[in-house]
C-alpha cells in the first residue's frame, strides 16, 4: 500500500515530505520504518519533475507571462516570477530539515 501511494498518487513533494515526517514521528515496525526511509528517494523524484515543469512554465511564457487585469505589467511579471520562485524553494526549506535524505546517494 505505501509502494502504491507514493508511486502512483504522489503529486506534491511538500505534502508528500510532511506526510513521511509525521510517519517517522510514530512507532512502527522495522520494516514499514525501512520502506518509509526509502520512500524519501520518490519525494525527491518528484520534486525534480516539478523543478521540470517550473522551467518549462518559465520558458513558455517569459516574453507574456500571465497576469491578472487589474495589475500593471511590470508588477504582474514580478508577482508571476515570484511564484515560480516560492513554488522551487519551499520544498527546499523542507528538505533541509533533514538533511539526511539529501546527503544520501
Amino acid at each position: 500500500m505505501i509502494d502504491t501511494t507514493f508511486e502512483e498518487k504522489l503529486t506534491s513533494s511538500v505534502g508528500a515530505f510532511d506526510l513521511l515526517n509525521n510517519f517517522n514521528n510514530i512507532e512502527t515496525r522495522a520494516g514499514i520504518q525501512e520502506t518509509l526511509s526509502r520512500k524519501f528517494e520518490n519525494v525527491l523524484e518528484r520534486y525534480a519533475k516539478e523543478l521540470d515543469e517550473m522551467e518549462k512554465m518559465f520558458t513558455e511564457n517569459e516574453k507574456n507571462p500571465p497576469i491578472p487585469k487589474n495589475m500593471p505589467l511590470n508588477s504582474g511579471k514580478i508577482a508571476w516570477a515570484r511564484s515560480i520562485i516560492t513554488r522551487i524553494k519551499t520544498p527546499i526549506d523542507k528538505f533541509k530539515t533533514k538533511q539526511e535524505i539529501l546527503t544520501g546517494s
